[in-house]
């Protein structure tokens, strides 16, 4: 079947209600978080959501992508991942130097007061996070939401997960952590994993669990190793042979040495530290570049899922107009079975009459108003020998019952077709996703309209008025 356009016809509406205003919170949105947030609602709208249509047309598998970027951060103990986080939010949320038996698997994420949802209540409220640790033990005991007011760089837009320190020895953990961290590394964003210069970055656990994440292609393209408090080597000498060490190490375990290390820490403003290398600048870089791709991606997936729940009704409503077809065929030859079935039974019939209108004294039939069909099968009856009789009555009987079995036979072939009013859902539906298709510009034009203006400082000697841009083609 042809593809179908999906960027002219009407249909009903899809309630776009985001915009730039404050959020109840009174925080002005972020063009990107206005993005996501149409985005969340053309997918989850209860009367004509995109998620709620593909499950109709049995596409479960589509579904919203995530709002906001996930970020999990794992390491040794003590490497500085919920140093980063507090760095990051400018609040101190996460605490630091915690021992690892009482740590536990984080999320932090914004809110609009600061709040702690702790293990049965964070699995409720984050419903993907508790398909993908169903069933693995400890995780309800030791896992937490952290919500947190702040506002600082892409927060908004992120979503961090911070994991227990991995230590080597006899250390039990109370739950199965490489398994966690594999899972959870597979709905995050990106994997950072962070290893201290202070004798801990050979942590045998941190690279097994390096090696392990590191088998996945899917995973490989989404870590990142950071040697993390540069700012305890200040000697350039030690420094070096302490990365070159870490390499020898990740290099032997990743079978690879395609991989970058660079050196972070927590800016402190100390005079010793600024002719130390500190990438820690680069890192919301990139967290910042990801975020402008997952939002780019999920304008191109909603407009990619429109198209697929449509061909698959297309697909549907296809089908069962060449189904009815069938039907009406199938219908029309068991109708001329049937009647050819019931000309062959009017003989026996006509002479069954004859003899019961005999029996009963009444005379003969074709006197009584038969007409000339009955005149002409009594002559031809009365005109064949007894035998020949016999089995013409019967060749008729027989011919009669073996096209009533074709006739039903013929019949059972019919297919039941969708009714009327499933059929009109159907186009309603298809409908619809035109709909949100022609409010996917409208993305695009906020999308653009973020890199235009936010990016672009404004300088009073320049005109810095917005040129046309051709629109991104999926």
């Amino acid at each position: 079947m042809p593809r179908a356009k999906l960027d002219s016809a009407p249909g009903t509406p899809i309630k776009f209600t985001a915009n730039n205003a404050a959020d109840p919170s009174g925080r002005k949105e972020s063009p990107n978080e206005s993005i996501m947030k149409l985005i969340q609602e053309a997918y989850s709208d209860k009367d004509a959501g995109v998620e709620m249509i593909a499950k109709q047309v049995g596409l479960p598998e589509i579904i919203a992508p995530h709002r906001k970027t996930t970020i999990l951060l794992c390491g040794n103990h003590s490497s500085g991942k919920s140093s980063f986080v507090n760095w990051y939010l400018g609040e101190h949320i996460q605490k630091t130097g915690v021992a690892m038996e009482t740590a536990a698997f984080t999320i932090i994420t914004q809110g609009s007061r600061r709040e702690t949802f702790k293990g049965a209540a964070s699995l409720e409220f984050w419903p993907r996070l508790a398909t993908e640790l169903k069933g693995v033990r400890g995780v309800p005991d030791y896992l937490q939401t952290e919500f947190s007011v702040s506002e600082e760089r892409k927060f908004s837009m992120i979503n961090f997960i911070d994991t227990p320190g991995l230590v080597d020895g006899h250390a039990e953990y109370p739950y199965p952590v490489e398994d966690i961290l594999s899972r959870l590394a597979h709905i995050a964003d990106l994997v950072y994993i962070f290893l201290d210069p202070m004798g801990k970055a050979g942590c045998k656990r941190t690279l097994k669990v390096a090696e392990t994440l590191v088998r996945s292609q899917e995973l490989r393209s989404k870590m990142r190793f950071f040697l993390t408090k540069a700012d305890t080597l200040v000697d350039a000498l030690d420094r070096q042979k302490v990365i070159v060490q870490v390499t020898q190490n990740l290099t032997s375990v990743l079978n690879t040495v395609n991989f970058d290390l660079p050196t972070i820490f927590i800016p402190t403003g100390n005079e010793e530290h600024r002719y130390i290398p500190n990438s820690i600048e680069s890192v919301c870089k990139e967290i910042e570049d990801t975020i402008s791709q997952s939002v780019q991606n999920a304008i191109v997936s909603l407009g990619a899922d429109c198209q697929k729940v449509y061909d698959r009704i297309g697909s549907i409503l296809e089908a069962d107009k060449t189904q009815r077809e069938k039907n009406s065929t199938l219908r029309f030859r068991a109708f001329m079975f049937i009647s050819v079935a019931f000309a062959c039974f009017s003989l026996p019939l006509v002479l069954l009459a004859r003899w019961a209108v005999r029996v009963a004294g009444m005379g003969e039939l074709d006197q009584l108003g038969g007409g000339a069909f009955v005149s002409a099968a009594a002559a031809l009856y009365d005109n064949l020998d007894d035998s020949l009789r016999f089995y013409l009555v019967g060749g008729l009987v027989a011919v009669f019952l073996l096209l009533i079995a074709a006739g039903s036979f013929t019949l059972r072939g019919t297919t039941r077709t969708l009714a009327s009013n499933r059929l009109g859902q159907l186009r309603e539906h298809q409908a619809r996703l035109v709909n949100v298709m022609g409010k996917k510009q409208e993305l695009y034009d906020k999308f653009f309209s973020s890199v235009r203006y936010d990016n672009v400082p404004a300088t009073p000697s320049r005109d810095i008025s917005p040129t046309p841009m051709t629109p991104l083609k999926d």
